[in-house]
């Protein structure tokens, strides 16, 4: 009996030298695959990541007046800087000519710059890559190329960005330490209408601005100027009907805003004032006043101001637009006759976008608060960001002010 021990005694050994090493095995395959799993995951997770690509504006005119227009395509990185990119286009080669536009109207990505335009096809590829000389990379809303748009023949037809590959080339977004990211473009498009009857739109960009303050709403009884032989000054009610961006029937928020309603008369201002305005069952808004120092038989154009609006100059007492945001006029024909008087201007459209605190123009700091802000129901946020009177800052506000950044300032006197 004691003889079969040291036998049994020496396979027991052997097998727990061999359950060792096993486990030993097992051990480093799976931090191997933990490590596989690690490394690739995070690869995945990084890939995932997009830059949202949009155009600065969803709608150009062409007609016999304004035979060219443009657009700016923009990178909307709000959290990484970015070295470069390749973007593809498309655009109706049939009723436009178009031209990239390298100056530095839209350079926030400096130089070594290339563009390709196939007018066989229809197509444009740009590439720009930030040199080791920009010291500071852009990140936030990056202007990255500005299209210049040339009408060649009637038609309609829209601009969109392409899936891709174009030729040998695809998209590319790349950031620090060469991470790469997807673009993200659904629904981007600019719908182009060449007419040489068409209504004339406003310039889609305004190179040279310095923005003023909004109108200061406390003044109420600005100088009059001096009244002209055949008029006369009397106290009279004006009643103001407005249309504002993004509201297309009565909002949840039906609260009352206050809008500021300037009357100019030869480049002088003689009456400006904050008007509270109520919601309408159609989605308009309507406000009114008691006025003494206007005189009839005058004419006068109207500055309006919305809350979270771009100043619109109007030079008729009803005035309409075929585009949202392209009424534009210079000389104005306004009268207010004794009696009371109606202004309708529920035939264009008070751009939003200048948020409160308004300075005249929509810039990186409206932006970047609904973008930061998107799902938001706070109140001082919706009080401040809500452009559609929903009661959440959303997509929908986002998508307004992008819009209206292609006419981006307050227009004056």
């Amino acid at each position: 009996m004691n003889s079969a021990h040291p036998k049994k005694n020496t396979k027991n050994l052997l097998k727990s030298i061999e359950m060792f090493f096993l486990a030993l095995v097992v051990v480093g395959v799976s931090v191997s695959i933990l490590g596989y799993f690690y490394k690739y995951s995070h690869k995945s997770k990084a890939d995932s990541d997009k830059i949202a690509v949009e155009f600065s504006t969803n709608e150009i005119l062409l007609d016999s007046q304004n035979s060219s227009s443009s657009s700016n395509i923009l990178l909307l990185s709000p959290d990484q800087p970015l070295v470069g990119a390749t973007v593809l286009v498309n655009y109706p080669k049939d009723i436009v000519d178009v031209q990239v536009d390298n100056s530095d109207s839209c350079s926030d990505i400096e130089l070594l710059f290339s563009s390709n335009i196939d007018e066989d096809e229809g197509t444009i590829i740009i590439t720009k890559i930030a040199p080791d000389t920009q010291e500071i990379l852009p990140q936030g809303i990056i202007c990255f190329a500005k299209i210049i748009f040339s009408k060649t023949a009637d038609g309609s037809g829209a601009v969109t960005f392409a899936d891709g590959p174009l030729g040998n080339r695809s998209w590319e977004i790349v950031g620090e330490n060469l991470q790469e990211y997807a673009p993200s473009y659904a629904d981007q498009s600019i719908n182009i209408t060449v007419s040489d009857s068409g209504v004339t739109p406003s310039p889609s960009e305004i190179p040279t601005y310095t923005p003023s303050p909004s109108p200061d709403p406390s003044i109420t009884d600005a100088p009059t100027a001096s009244p002209t032989p055949g008029s006369t000054q009397t106290s009279r009610k004006v009643d103001f009907s407005i249309k504002l961006q993004g509201v297309t029937k009565i909002p949840r928020n039906t609260g009352d805003i206050p809008v500021v309603i300037s009357f100019v008369r030869d480049e002088e201002i003689v009456d400006t004032r904050s008007t509270i305005f109520k919601v309408q069952p159609d989605g308009s808004w309507k406000g009114s006043g008691q006025y003494d120092n206007l005189l009839s038989g005058v004419d006068y154009l109207l500055l309006i101001k919305g809350p979270k609006h771009l100043q619109k100059k109007i030079c008729v007492a009803r005035p309409n637009e075929a585009i949202s945001g392209h009424y534009s006029c210079q000389t104005g024909s306004i009268r207010v006759e004794n009696g009371d008087t109606n202004f309708d201007m529920t035939g264009i459209m008070l751009l939003a976008g200048d948020l409160p605190v308004q300075n005249g123009i929509i810039d990186a700091v409206d932006i970047i608060y609904i973008r930061n802000n998107l799902g938001s129901k706070d109140p001082e946020v919706v009080s401040r960001a809500d452009l559609n009177y929903d009661e959440i800052v959303d997509s929908q506000d986002y998508t307004i002010i992008i819009n209206a950044l292609s006419f981006k300032y307050d227009e004056l006197e």
